[in-house]
């Protein structure tokens, strides 16, 4: 790897971490968020509340219109030519078309509840409530130009603020009484809050005076509106499985299964939010994109891969932490857990093909990606309930696997299966043997995997002495780095 594509690697990894660490702020904030929720109010109000949660992502998914991936692209593409007028552009009638579009839709969900309708299991009330979630749902582009100019730290400070109007609003709601609908308002003081954040920090970069281009928008929906049905339907693979549950079974089990769901994503998180960053550096590179996204694709799984397969024999961990209720959802984790390995290539592949224009391709992979998942969820719900959906999740994934590979080859992307295979091997026998070693003794087995994978990693040259401090100048805070490399300095001079 050249010098130029390691600071590449180096930019993107980094800000792939403050991605990661916002999701590591999100789901702590959410442990205690739901923890106090299931103490005060019972798991009954968490699988309700997940609910809301996911019919509003469907709708906003929906809305979406592919905008956020368009903007993405077309500002990393401004910034990286330094055209602050053009970013401005694409940024404010994106911002503009969306507010408008999820305002109606907002509008129209509550005069219908208004007029008494319900659905299934969503009341009038729960339709008003999920409206509130669909107005503020834009808020995902501004999250699109600061992923884009990678000023990712902004994304984390945004989700703590976010994070903390929520405990302080939902957790006295139901307290007072409200129940899931106190839940749910927690979660519409946090959108609210990250929108006016955003709009404070986005004057810096987007300039403040509002601009609107018909022209701008049109590019922007037509390079996003090619991944839109692919989303939709990753969207539907991702959050119909928390809503079948909730249809066909009680709102316990639901809760459950959100909460494995949760757990596994914030475990993966680092890999995901890595590849998801790939989009705006891979679209602003003239030459090396093949070999930028294989090596970050790489460092990403020796980053996380030891942890996951700890993890999977230890799933009862996290689960018995919330609350005893949710050990039955183990099984589902692991599944989960396995599921999610697999979408950091499929998303790698993805932002690679953005960047090569191959929307048709992309197209094909989130189709073969969800469609299974989707018409799994129909046959294995009724069956396994919550065990169901996980297993329905697992084969989407698989075949959007191996339709990535077989996608990559298209483009001549060929990244080394058996890099992959090894840095999946070595923790996975450890943990084998850990298990049988320590079965319950988990702070005892989780160090050892992942210190010793790592180090198994250096010693049979899967992770050059390049990649291992591009992953530490990532992972640890500057002043610790400094702290060592004044050290380690201290140390060479000494006679």
């Amino acid at each position: 790897m050249s010098s130029s594509e390691l600071t590449t690697v180096s930019k993107v990894l980094k800000g792939g971490s403050w991605l990661y660490l916002s999701s590591i702020f999100t789901n702590f904030f959410g442990f205690i968020y739901w923890f106090a929720i299931s103490v005060i109010g019972g798991p009954s109000v968490l699988g309700y509340t997940s609910a809301i949660i996911g019919l509003a992502s469907l709708i906003n998914g929906v809305l979406g219109l592919g905008s956020r991936i368009g903007l993405q692209k077309f500002v990393g593409n401004c910034w990286s030519r330094g055209d602050r007028k053009g970013l401005a552009t694409y940024f404010w009638s994106t911002i503009i078309f969306s507010a408008l579009i999820y305002s109606i839709v907002s509008l129209a969900m509550i005069l219908i509840a208004l007029s008494g309708f319900s659905y299934s299991k969503f009341s009038p009330e729960a339709l008003i409530v999920c409206s509130l979630l669909v107005a503020l749902g834009f808020n995902v582009n501004f999250t699109a130009l600061f992923t884009a100019v990678l000023k990712t730290n902004i994304v984390a400070l945004v989700t703590i603020a976010g994070n903390i109007a929520r405990l302080c609003i939902g957790i006295p709601l139901v307290a007072l009484g409200w129940g899931w609908i106190g839940a749910s308002l927690g979660y519409v003081s946090h959108y609210f809050i990250a929108i006016v954040l955003y709009l404070f920090y986005s004057r810096k970069y987007a300039e403040k005076k509002l601009v609107f281009s018909t022209r701008a928008l049109f590019n922007v929906l037509k390079a996003g509106v090619v991944s839109w049905l692919p989303r939709v339907v990753m969207i539907l693979g991702q959050w119909l499985g928390v809503l079948v549950v909730f249809g066909s079974a009680s709102a316990v089990e639901t809760g459950a299964y959100y909460v494995a769901f949760m757990i596994s994503s914030v475990v993966v998180g680092f890999g995901t939010s890595i590849t998801t960053l790939l989009l705006p550096v891979l679209s602003g590179l003239a030459d090396g994109r093949k070999r930028v996204c294989w090596n970050t694709l790489k460092i990403s799984y020796a980053a996380i891969l030891p942890l996951v397969l700890t993890l999977i024999i230890y799933p009862w961990l996290p689960l018995k932490l919330l609350r005893e209720e949710y050990i039955a959802a183990s099984n589902s984790l692991v599944v989960l857990l396995i599921s999610s390995l697999l979408v950091i290539f499929i998303t790698a592949v993805t932002n690679l093909l953005y960047a090569y224009n191959g929307y048709l391709k992309i197209f094909t992979i989130g189709a073969a990606s969800n469609i299974p998942r989707i018409f799994s969820y129909f046959i294995l719900v009724p069956l396994y309930k919550g065990y169901g959906a996980a297993l329905s999740f697992l084969i989407g994934s698989i075949v959007g696997f191996i339709s990535s590979a077989v996608v990559s080859k298209s483009i001549d992307f060929h990244p080394s299966y058996r890099v992959i295979l090894l840095l999946s091997a070595i923790p996975a026998a450890l943990s084998s043997i850990v298990w049988f070693l320590f079965p319950m003794q988990w702070i005892i087995g989780i160090p050892l995997v992942v210190i010793l994978s790592y180090l198994a990693y250096i010693k049979l040259g899967l992770v050059s002495k390049q990649e291992t401090e591009v992953i530490l100048c990532t992972l640890l805070p500057s002043f610790i780095l400094n702290k060592i490399k004044i050290t380690a300095s201290s140390s060479i001079k000494k006679p």
